[in-house]
């Protein structure tokens, strides 16, 4: 930031460091002599980065300064799509946190350091609304494990874990968020219980609709997907995902978030990132 330049591993490790700020999940690629981040979308496909074509002659085109942010996707996809098994690291900074490897401490550094490292923010940035100005990034994962309940799964430091004898609640400390867990020990038929929970979220939130259902695979357990909306009856827009995972179509747990559309897209990899790391026990 200060000399406005770097390698690849310098920018790559910048990129990476600003997509978390804002809770956007990345790793990085190390492969012999380059490297460069992947940003994980709220829609789970990847996206590769070619951070050094912020130089046109980093990347072989003289004749222009900089080159787009389409075209450094466009390379870092090629990239990606060139590694050879064996012959580079993906390196999932969280995963190594959570196993206890820490940045070095950096000097803390002034107020205005950007301003007079000749960094400028815009003039007018767009207005937030109270709501949105409580929501911080967050990227610290900790590990919960319930016997009880026969589940493990990742969560936010930041938010709060509640738990009762059926159910466990993990809840954002500031804004109308959460995912419920439910683990099933008898048998359930998987359509039967669909149907039971669409009806109920239909009763539960006004002009509910399912907007997907989609199968996934969870940690090797076989999952159905059901997302949906609903319109309060102050117009607020909820987002809803229910995860079914199931063996042999007999339910094994019912997993429910709920989150304000307007906060959907800043919270959405977070969501993800819990859903993807649930274990049965």
């Amino acid at each position: 930031m200060r000399d406005k330049s770097g390698t690849c591993v310098d920018l790559a490790i910048l990129y990476a460091s600003v997509c978390e700020a804002v809770g956007i999940r990345t790793f990085l690629i190390v492969c012999p002599g380059h490297s460069f981040p992947v940003i994980y979308l709220p829609d789970g496909n990847l996206l590769p980065v070619e951070c050094t074509s912020i130089s046109g002659a980093a990347v072989g085109a003289d004749q222009v300064s900089a080159l787009s942010f389409d075209q450094a996707v466009e390379i870092g996809i090629s990239e990606f799509s060139d590694l050879k098994i064996g012959l580079h690291y993906a390196i999932d900074v969280q995963d190594l946190q959570r196993k206890g490897v820490v940045s070095p401490e950096l000097p803390r550094l002034e107020a205005d350091i950007l301003k007079r490292w000749g960094w400028h923010l815009p003039d007018e940035l767009p207005a937030m609304d109270d709501e949105q100005k409580a929501v911080t990034p967050l990227s610290n994962f900790a590990a919960y494990s319930s016997q009880q309940q026969g589940l493990s799964f990742l969560y936010p430091e930041e938010w709060s874990i509640q738990e009762d004898e059926e159910t466990i609640d993990v809840v954002h400390p500031q804004i109308h968020a959460w995912i419920t867990m439910l683990r099933i020990w008898e048998d359930y038929d998987l359509e039967a219980l669909l149907e039971e929970i669409e009806e109920n979220l239909a009763l539960q939130y006004s002009d509910f609709a399912v907007t997907s259902r989609t199968k996934v695979v969870i940690n090797g357990i076989d999952t159905l997907r059901v997302d949906g909306q609903s319109i309060s009856t102050e117009g607020i827009v909820l987002i809803h995902t229910v995860l079914f995972p199931y063996e042999n179509n007999l339910a094994k747990a019912i997993v429910k978030s709920d989150v304000l559309k307007d906060q959907y897209a800043i919270l959405s990899p977070i969501l993800e990132y819990i859903f993807d790391s649930i274990t049965l026990l």
